[in-house]
């Protein structure tokens, strides 16, 4: 009786091994889309500054100075000819909500723009260590995430349904 328990008991757990498989991102998913969608779940449509390269709109575009200042390490900094597609939110408090989708050139490049936001977050940290009354919380929570070409990261004082929403649209259901 024992093996027969034992063995359904290892057949069961090889077949939810098997039967989990990973969701696989859509190659042709809008950065400006799951932005937007996590934006809206966390009610901060209009709190803070969204680039993305989805428009027809200069005023909406990165340029190397922006990308320079945010994610840049003295003269090592992410450059737009390693983009194919993004989009940004940064909120209008130097250390609140931000987010970004970025559809890279290669999977070196997303491994590359991984390491800027980790050290951008760094640095974040490092800067409020002279301002004691700064909430490093939203900055401290930071979640990143490289699947192939594709790297995106969350800030959010609520991550768990940030990135539900972010990989919703990201995806395939």
């Amino acid at each position: 009786m024992k093996k027969i328990i034992t063995a359904l008991l290892a057949m069961t757990t090889l077949l939810c091994l098997f039967s989990c498989s990973k969701k696989e991102l859509d190659q042709s998913a809008s950065p400006k889309n799951a932005v937007n969608a996590v934006l809206s779940a966390l009610g901060m449509t209009d709190r803070g500054l969204f680039f993305f390269s989805e428009s027809d709109n200069d005023i909406d575009y990165l340029d190397d100075d922006l990308l320079s200042g945010k994610y840049g390490i003295l003269l090592d900094a992410p450059t737009l000819d390693m983009m194919e597609a993004y989009a940004v939110f940064y909120a209008y408090d130097s250390y609140g909500t931000e987010l970004g989708v970025f559809r890279m050139t290669t999977p070196e490049n997303a491994e590359k723009m991984k390491e800027y936001i980790e050290n951008r977050q760094k640095e974040l940290l490092e800067n409020a260590v002279n301002y004691p009354d700064i909430d490093t919380k939203i900055v401290s929570s930071l979640v990143v995430k490289t699947d192939g070409k594709w790297v995106y990261y969350i800030m959010s004082d609520n991550n768990d349904i940030a990135l539900s929403e972010m990989e919703k649209v990201l995806y395939k259901q």
